[in-house]
């Protein structure tokens, strides 16, 4: 799906924030040594799609929107399900390659935005940095279980 005004990439954004929140929520509820964690990633997720409306809806103007693409954006974010037969391990690879997946579209939607949408950029470069302290707290907690 190829996403090319801002409003589209702001509803993007949310459905994979939210779609993603609902995943940490549902492995929560598989795994309760793990549910602090996704517990808490899953609040996170729900601030940063606040975050990111928030500061589109405080800069953008009908007339800057008409005006405004983002050529080339694919959405490819997939959230897994929550597979009631997986292994803590399994959920959390699942994790990281989401993580992964956010942080990249969060790359390329705010480099393709940087010249008009300065302070939605602003935001999506924060929530994609936040995600590296997050794929850190995964790993550990894969390395933990592993071993």
């Amino acid at each position: 799906m190829e996403l090319k005004t801002a409003s589209a990439v702001i509803n993007y954004i949310s459905g994979f924030e939210t779609g993603s929140a609902d995943f940490y929520a549902a492995c929560a509820g598989k795994h309760i040594a793990l549910a602090g964690m996704f517990n808490s990633l899953a609040k996170q997720n729900r601030k940063f799609a606040g975050r990111i409306k928030k500061s589109y809806y405080s800069s953008v103007t009908d007339a800057l929107e008409t005006n405004f693409s983002f050529e080339g954006l694919r959405g490819g974010v997939v959230v897994p399900a929550a597979d009631a037969g997986a292994s803590a391990p399994e959920l959390v690879k699942s994790c990281l390659e989401l993580e992964d997946d956010i942080q990249a579209f969060y790359g390329q939607a705010a480099d393709l935005s940087k010249g008009l949408l300065t302070d939605v950029v602003r935001v999506m470069k924060r929530v994609a940095k936040a995600r590296d302290s997050r794929k850190s707290e995964l790993n550990l907690t894969l390395s933990n279980l592993s071993a």
